[in-house]
């Protein structure tokens, strides 16, 4: 099958979860046997660099808020490219590619991610009052259009549009370059990394990884790790990413005088060094802040974090928040601790346990890894995308 990817809010080669997350499903979706077009933004417009897993990449140089104005250079990669079937990843902005496939009578499957409308008093509800509603219909417009529906959660889709295309879909890892065994096979690799970021050694460590931005709760976590240290835990802590929080919390804990080695801020890495610094971790925290981001309240848990997806790969076992659906994949004291969202004592209390438990480490490690193994990798995701894709296109 001939597939049109179109990501337009991405951007090739970015450090986020969102380029991941389209080179997991284009290489996915390869290796079952599908011929791929790939349409992204980037800095470099027109040029077709294949990825690693040989599909082509096509990237276009615009500013997302303006991936409309790229139907004219879409027109010509799908006359070219003839795709039996569209996907495209919705953006408020974008929608070319969803356009063009109604209009050619082509199946379209389209990948929500985040709320497809936002809520009252957001700055994009204020600005789609300003063009008086203009962008919720046409995002409404997209989803009754679209053959097929993909989110990690339906309550992102807009409540008329029919619930029978809507197809919940959770992200995943990559359980091959996510693996465990690189703690004995790079052992050597591993101790140089240890000493060039400055962590302790002898200790367990807890990692944060994810973007500095309210909601994804690094300062949660950075005032557990000056309450656990103040109380002389065993732990060590590690904060992977950045972000607009990243540097003011640079200077708080800097301010705090934490022992040297026992909090280390690694900054913003690029995706294909992360599972070697998961593999300098014992526990993965995923302290989400539901009260810092208005359209979790509105909508639910709709993320479907990919670093929850690769603590469970890496055999960490996790604490995180205690709200669904996320506590369907992170089971309580099967796979991580659970604690009620925005509690510190909680949080506090979950990494204290499991600091001086290594037995239950083991145990709620291995069985996150068996978990995500079965149930929540891009392996997994892709074979469910290959049966909808099939379905659509012979449905159409």
């Amino acid at each position: 099958m001939r597939v049109l990817y179109i990501a337009s809010a991405i951007e090739a080669g970015d450090t986020s979860g969102g380029w991941t997350h389209v080179t997991e499903v284009a290489c996915g979706l390869r290796a079952l046997g599908h011929e791929l077009l790939v349409i992204t933004g980037g800095k470099t417009p027109g040029q077709h660099n294949p990825l690693d897993c040989n599909v082509l990449l096509q990237t276009i140089h615009l500013p997302k808020q303006m991936a409309l104005l790229a139907l004219p250079k879409i027109t010509v990669a799908f006359d070219r490219f003839k795709p039996d079937v569209v996907m495209e990843r919705f953006y408020n902005f974008a929608g070319a590619g969803v356009w063009l496939a109604h209009k050619r009578r082509i199946p379209v499957l389209l990948e929500v991610n985040a709320p497809m409308t936002d809520p009252p008093g957001s700055p994009k509800s204020r600005l789609d009052s300003l063009l008086l509603g203009s962008m919720r219909r046409w995002a409404v417009r997209q989803a009754k259009w679209s053959t097929a529906i993909i989110t990690p959660l339906a309550t992102t889709v807009p409540p008329e549009v029919s619930r029978r295309k809507v197809r919940e879909l959770p992200w995943g890892a990559n359980t091959w370059r996510f693996d465990p065994q690189i703690r004995t096979a790079h052992a050597e690799r591993l101790a140089q990394l240890r000493s060039e970021i400055g962590l302790e050694e002898g200790r367990p460590v807890a990692t944060f990884l994810g973007s500095f931005r309210p909601w994804h709760g690094a300062g949660h976590f950075a005032e557990a790790a000056r309450h656990l240290l103040s109380q002389g835990s065993d732990l060590a802590f590690l904060a992977i990413g950045g972000g607009p929080q990243f540097e003011p919390l640079k200077q708080q804990v800097e301010g705090w005088g934490l022992p040297s080695g026992r909090f280390v801020l690694a900054g913003s890495q690029p995706h294909e060094r992360v599972p070697d610094l998961l593999a300098l971790s014992d526990i993965g925290v995923a302290p989400f802040d539901l009260a810092a981001h208005a359209p979790l309240r509105t909508f639910g848990f709709y993320w479907s974090p990919l670093k929850v997806f690769e603590y469970m790969a890496m055999s960490l076992p996790l604490v995180t928040i205690d709200v669904p659906p996320l506590n369907a994949i992170v089971r309580h004291e099967q796979e991580g601790l659970l604690y009620t969202p925005g509690d510190l004592s909680k949080l506090v209390a979950a990494l204290a346990r499991l600091g001086s438990d290594k037995d239950l480490r083991d145990r709620l490690g291995a069985n996150a890894r068996e978990r995500v193994v079965t149930h929540y990798s891009w392996q997994a995701h892709c074979a469910a995308l290959d049966y909808i894709l099939k379905q659509i296109t012979h449905a159409c």
